[in-house]
């Protein structure tokens, strides 16, 4: 969803190098909005959060109930408490931001913050949804680290398949000069 330049992850650390300079970059730029306008993005963004994390639980509760056998790397006891609670929580941080006068509230600065970024969800969701198709929504099983090992060549493959592509190469070579000679 997000443009491959902020996707290139860096040879070393493995991490995303042109999406830490951007994140760099504002952060270095943010103070010199104000006070004012970083209390804006700050309260709106934690109002995107509030109900990110809601509609999270939502997603774990009802995932838990289509799917109780998917494989899961972490298993959460009492599942139905544990998500009834982070939705309640959550929900209540949400009605906290929309309630007037509660103190938590949002200045219409805020929410026209707020909803830019829903317009700009959309339009990634439609423009996803053009490019990807009916892969758009589905369910991608992703493949657990044990699993990965096993797949994963020994040493002693992946050296004999080295030493077969450089002998080509060096055959290849001594070929090439033996026609110029």
């Amino acid at each position: 969803m997000i443009p491959y330049t902020f996707a290139k992850l860096h040879p070393k650390y493995k991490t995303p190098v042109n999406a830490l300079y951007l994140i760099g970059a504002l952060s270095v730029l943010a103070p010199f909005a104000g006070r004012k306008m970083l209390v804006w993005i700050v309260d709106a963004g934690n109002f995107g959060c509030c109900i990110a994390y809601c509609m999270v639980s939502i997603s774990f509760i009802i995932l838990r109930s289509k799917e109780p056998d998917m494989e899961r790397p972490y298993k959460v006891k009492n599942y139905k408490l544990v998500g009834i609670m982070a939705v309640l929580m959550s929900g209540f941080m949400v009605a906290m931001y929309l309630i007037p006068g509660s103190g938590a509230a949002l200045v219409w600065q805020e929410w026209i913050m707020a909803g830019g970024w829903c317009l700009l969800g959309a339009v990634f969701c439609i423009v996803c949804r053009s490019k990807y198709r009916e892969k758009f929504g589905i369910l991608v099983d992703i493949i657990s680290d044990e699993d990965a090992v096993a797949l994963q060549s020994s040493n002693e493959e992946i050296s004999a398949a080295l030493d077969v592509a450089i002998d080509a190469a060096i055959n290849k070579i001594l070929a090439q000069r033996a026609v110029h000679f």
